[in-house]
C-alpha cells in the first residue's frame, strides 16, 4: 500500500493544479476575447467602434493600459494611429517615410515579424541606427505584432509599459499574434465593405445576413422575401417584387447572355456567383454582384452588392494603365522595366533614342551584359538603394551609349509588381546638355572672378604707384642735389651715382605693375630678357618658401629680345610656381639662359623652329615630374593636377600663349619621379645689347623767374622747392591747394610758372589749374602726377595745362620742363 504523499508532493502537485487552473483560465479569457472580437467584426458599423472593442476584449487577458493600432499605407510609405490609449503621450501623429525611420512599428512593418523588446535594447538599437528616430517617450517594454492579410502589410497593433520591465512574455506575444490574424482580417474586410459601399451607407442586418441586398427565393425561382436594401438597389417596392419570378428583375441583354441564370448548378448544391448590369424602373443602370446558394429546404438566398464604384474604379485603373502605356512609349525620357536581377524585361522608344540600344538588344539580357553603366560602383550603389528604400530618386551616373560614347543621366526608379514578381521600373533623363551648360557657366564665372580680381589689383597697384612714386620722387630729388656737392670721382659719389640707378629701375618696375594689372597690350621693345629673369628672381625669392633653392645659371652676352618685360615676368612667375608646387615646397629651382645658334640638322625634326640664334631659356624643378599620358594636355585651359582651391588649371596656358605672342618656341622634358624643365627658345635680334651707363652728371638748364610749387606731400614739396632754387629760381612752396589758390589770387602776376600735384586733397591739381586759369588765362602750369586714372596728358592738354610730368621725376627733367613752358 502506498504511502501519504509527503508535504512537498502535495505542494507540487496544487501548485500544478494551480497553474493548469490558471492556463485554462486565460485560455477561457482568451476564446472569450476571441469570440467578442469575432462578434464584433459583424456589428461593428465603424472601423473605430471594433478597434475599441478589440481593446476591452483584450483587457482581460492582457495588460492594455497603453494600447494602439497603426495602419500602414505602402503606397505613401506612411503610418496613421486611428486608434491609440496611451498614459503618457496624449498625440500619436501620421509618420511619414516610415521607411526611413529607427521607429519599433517601423521595424515590425520592415521585417513582418512580431517584436517583443525592453526600453535597453530598444535605445541600443535606435543609437546604432543611421535611419530617423522618431520623438515618442521610449516604453519599459514594447509589445508589438504585424497586421497581414496574404503576406501584404496593413499595420501594427501594440501594447506597451511605462513602469513594468516584466510586464509581457513570450505567452503574451503569441496571444497577441493569434488575435492579429483576426483583427487583420476584419480590418481588411471592414475596410473594403466601407469603400464599396461608402455612398450607400451601412448594410444592415436581416436574418443573420449582414451585407448586401438579400433576396430570398422559391425552388420554382419565385421571390419570397426581399429586405429594404434590395428594394433600393433594384428601385422597386417591396410589394412590386414579392410573388414574381427572379427574372422580373430587369438585367442587361448583354450581361444575360454572358451570365445566365444557373439553377441547375444551384440544384447540385454549388453556389453561384456572377456580375451583371441592372437596369432600373428610373432608367439608371447599376453594376451588381450576386452571390446564390440553394438552402437545404430548397429555397435559394442571394446577396445582392452594387459594385458600380468598384466597376468604375476598375475602369479607372484599365484607363490608368492605358495612360501609363502611352507614357510608356511616348515619353522622351529612357523608361525600362528590369527583373531583379537586371535582365530587361521592356524599353520605351525614348531609350532607343537616347543609348542606341533597340529592344532586340537588350531584352532578355540583363544590363551587365550590355555594360551600359560607366562605372560598376554606380550600380552596386543603385541596388544598395533600392534595396534600402524600395526606390531610387535623381541617382546621376554615366552612362554608355550603344556606340561607345558616353552620356550623364538622373535616374529615378521604383519597385513595382508585374504578374506577382517584382520587377524595378526606372526612368532615366539624359542630361548631358544640361552638365555641359553648366561647366560652361562655371568656366565663365571663374573668368569673370578673374576679372574682378585683376580690376581690383589695378585699383590697389593704382594707389601703391602713386605714394610709391612719390617717395621716390623724393629719394631722386635729394640724391641729385646731393651728387652736385660731392667731388665727381669721390666715393660718396658713386654710392649716391648707385642710390639714383636703383631708384630708377624700381621706377620701371612700377610702370611693369600698372602695366600688368591695366591689362594692356604688350609692348614689344629690345629687351636684356637674363637681366629681367635676375630682377624677377629677387622679388620671387620673397614668396618662394626656404626650403626651395634657387639656382641662377645665366651666360655672359645673352643677346637682345624682342620682348614685353610685364608678360616676361608673369612667364617667369608661372613657371615657377609650377615648379614649387611640383615639389611640394621642397627641392632645386634651376633658371638659365643662354645664347644658342642652331643648324640646319639641329632643327630638321623641329618644324616650329628655323635656323639661327636663339636665347635658351630654362626652368628645371627636382619635383614628382609629369607622366607622358598627360604631357599633352598641361596647357589646355582649366586643366590642373591640383586639388582643390589649389589652382584654376590657367598657368601654363597663360605661358603658352606668352610665349607663342613673342615667336617663341616651348619645350617640355619629363618623367615621373625626374623632374620636368620647361625650355623657351626666344628669337635674338641681332643688335647686341648695350652697356647700363653710369648716371653722369650733365648742364642743367637754369633760371630766375617766379615758381609757385604745390603738393600736398611735405617732404616733396620742400624737395622740389630746393632744386628749382638751386636752379636760380625763386620759388613759393605751398602743400595746401586752397592755400596756392589764395596766393595766387592775392597776386596773380607775382608767378611765372606754376607747378601742382594732381592728387591732393580738398580740390586736385586740376580743379586749381582750371580755378588759376580762370584768374589768369596765359598762365604756364606743369601737372603732376605719381599715378592718375582720371585725366591722361592729352586732356590736360586739351584743357589748357602746358606739362603733364609724371613722377618721379631727377633733376634734367624737371630744369628742362620748366624751360619748355617758359619759353
Amino acid at each position: 500500500m502506498a504511502g501519504k504523499p509527503s508535504y512537498e508532493e502535495l505542494r507540487q502537485r496544487i501548485y500544478i493544479l494551480e497553474q493548469e487552473a490558471a492556463v485554462r483560465e486565460r485560455t477561457e479569457k482568451l476564446n472569450g476575447a476571441l469570440l467578442k472580437i469575432s462578434n464584433a467584426v459583424h456589428v461593428s458599423t465603424t472601423l473605430d467602434e471594433f478597434f475599441k472593442t478589440v481593446h476591452f476584449a483584450l483587457m482581460p487577458v492582457i495588460n492594455t493600459t497603453n494600447f494602439f493600432i497603426a495602419l500602414y499605407d505602402a503606397a505613401s510609405d506612411s503610418i496613421t494611429f486611428p486608434y491609440f490609449v496611451d498614459a503618457v503621450d496624449t498625440w500619436f501623429p501620421p509618420v511619414l517615410e516610415i521607411s526611413k525611420t529607427a521607429s519599433l512599428t517601423a521595424e515590425v512593418i520592415r521585417t513582418g515579424r512580431p517584436l517583443l523588446i525592453t526600453k535597453e535594447k530598444a535605445l541600443d538599437r535606435m543609437a546604432s541606427s543611421l535611419l530617423t528616430i522618431p520623438p515618442c517617450t521610449p516604453a519599459e517594454i514594447w509589445l508589438g505584432v504585424p497586421l497581414q492579410i496574404k503576406g501584404k502589410m496593413i499595420g501594427v497593433m501594440t501594447v506597451q509599459s511605462y513602469s513594468d520591465a516584466a510586464c509581457y512574455d513570450q505567452i503574451d506575444l503569441n496571444l497577441m499574434v493569434s488575435v492579429a490574424e483576426l483583427v487583420a482580417l476584419a480590418i481588411d474586410n471592414m475596410t473594403a465593405e466601407e469603400s464599396l459601399q461608402a455612398s450607400e451607407g451601412r448594410f444592415r442586418a436581416i436574418v443573420d445576413l449582414a451585407v448586401g441586398g438579400v433576396v430570398l427565393g422559391s425552388q420554382a425561382g419565385d421571390i419570397i422575401e426581399v429586405n429594404e436594401y434590395f428594394c433600393s438597389l433594384t428601385g422597386r417596392t417591396r410589394e412590386e417584387l414579392l410573388g414574381k419570378h427572379i427574372s422580373c428583375l430587369n438585367f442587361s441583354q448583354e450581361s444575360m447572355e454572358n451570365f445566365p441564370f444557373r439553377f441547375d448548378l444551384l440544384r447540385k448544391g454549388e453556389k453561384v456567383a456572377t456580375e451583371r448590369v441592372l437596369l432600373r424602373p428610373d432608367g439608371s443602370e447599376i453594376s451588381i454582384e450576386m452571390r446564390t446558394k440553394m438552402m437545404p429546404d430548397g429555397t435559394f438566398q442571394s446577396i445582392f452588392f452594387d459594385v458600380t464604384e468598384r466597376k468604375l474604379r476598375e475602369k479607372a485603373l484599365d484607363e490608368a494603365k492605358e495612360r501609363f502605356r502611352l507614357a510608356f512609349l511616348t515619353s522622351p525620357d529612357a523608361i525600362n522595366i528590369n527583373k531583379m536581377d537586371g535582365t530587361y524585361v521592356d524599353i520605351n522608344l525614348g531609350f532607343t533614342e537616347i543609348t542606341g540600344y533597340s529592344p532586340e538588344d537588350v531584352i532578355g539580357r540583363s544590363s551587365l551584359d550590355i555594360a551600359i553603366w560607366d562605372d560598376a560602383g554606380d550600380r552596386h550603389r543603385f541596388i544598395q538603394i533600392l534595396q534600402r528604400d524600395g526606390y531610387v530618386r535623381n541617382l546621376e551616373f554615366c552612362f554608355r551609349m550603344r556606340d561607345g560614347s558616353k552620356k550623364t543621366g538622373l535616374m529615378s526608379a521604383n519597385v513595382i509588381e508585374v504578374d506577382g514578381e517584382q520587377h524595378i521600373l526606372s526612368i532615366t533623363k539624359d542630361i548631358s546638355l544640361l552638365k555641359k551648360t553648366e561647366k560652361e557657366k562655371y568656366e565663365l564665372e571663374v573668368k569673370y572672378m578673374q576679372s574682378q580680381k585683376m580690376e581690383a589689383i589695378g585699383i590697389m597697384a593704382g594707389g601703391i604707384a602713386h605714394d610709391f612714386n612719390n617717395m621716390l620722387a623724393i629719394i631722386i630729388g635729394n640724391a641729385e642735389m646731393a651728387r652736385l656737392t660731392l667731388p665727381k670721382e669721390s666715393p660718396e659719389s658713386y654710392c649716391v651715382n648707385q642710390i639714383i640707378v636703383a631708384s630708377q629701375r624700381v621706377k620701371e618696375l612700377v610702370k611693369q605693375i600698372l602695366t600688368f594689372s591695366r591689362q594692356t597690350d604688350q609692348e614689344l621693345i629690345p629687351l636684356d630678357l637674363c637681366q629681367v629673369v635676375r630682377e624677377s628672381l629677387q622679388f620671387l625669392r620673397s614668396t618662394i618658401p626656404t626650403t626651395v633653392e634657387i639656382v641662377q645659371d645665366f651666360g655672359e652676352n645673352c643677346g637682345l629680345i624682342l620682348a614685353d618685360a610685364t608678360q616676361i615676368h608673369q612667364l617667369l612667375m608661372n613657371l615657377c610656381a609650377n615648379a614649387v608646387h611640383a615639389m611640394d615646397e621642397k627641392g632645386t629651382l634651376k633658371v638659365s639662359g643662354m645664347l644658342v645658334e642652331l643648324t640646319g640638322d639641329d632643327v630638321v625634326h623641329q618644324p616650329d623652329l628655323y635656323p639661327g640664334r636663339y636665347l635658351k631659356f630654362s626652368v628645371t624643378d627636382t619635383g614628382i615630374g609629369i607622366a607622358r599620358e598627360i604631357q599633352g594636355k598641361i596647357f589646355d585651359p582649366f586643366f590642373t593636377t591640383k586639388g582643390v582651391h589649389e589652382g584654376t588649371g590657367m598657368g601654363l596656358s597663360i605661358v603658352l600663349g606668352i610665349v607663342k605672342s613673342h615667336d617663341g618656341v616651348l619645350r617640355v622634358n619629363s618623367a615621373p619621379g625626374e623632374g620636368a624643365t620647361f625650355t623657351i627658345y626666344f628669337p635674338v635680334l641681332q643688335k647686341e645689347p648695350l652697356a647700363e651707363k653710369e648716371q653722369i652728371p650733365v648742364q642743367l638748364k637754369r633760371g630766375k623767374e617766379r615758381i609757385l610749387f604745390v603738393d600736398d606731400e611735405e617732404l616733396l614739396a620742400t624737395m622740389g622747392g630746393r632744386i628749382l632754387e638751386n636752379l636760380g629760381y625763386t620759388v613759393t612752396v605751398v602743400v595746401r591747394s586752397h592755400d596756392a589758390l589764395d596766393t595766387f589770387r592775392a597776386n596773380p602776376q607775382a608767378f611765372d610758372v606754376v607747378i601742382t600735384d594732381q592728387s591732393m586733397p580738398e580740390m586736385s591739381g586740376v580743379e586749381l589749374s582750371m580755378q588759376l586759369l580762370r584768374i589768369r588765362p596765359d598762365l604756364p602750369i606743369i601737372l603732376c602726377t605719381g599715378y592718375s586714372k582720371k585725366i591722361t596728358e592729352e586732356e590736360a592738354i586739351r584743357m589748357g595745362i602746358k606739362k603733364y610730368l609724371t613722377k618721379p621725376f631727377n633733376m634734367k627733367t624737371l630744369a628742362q620742363c620748366v624751360r619748355d613752358v617758359l619759353s
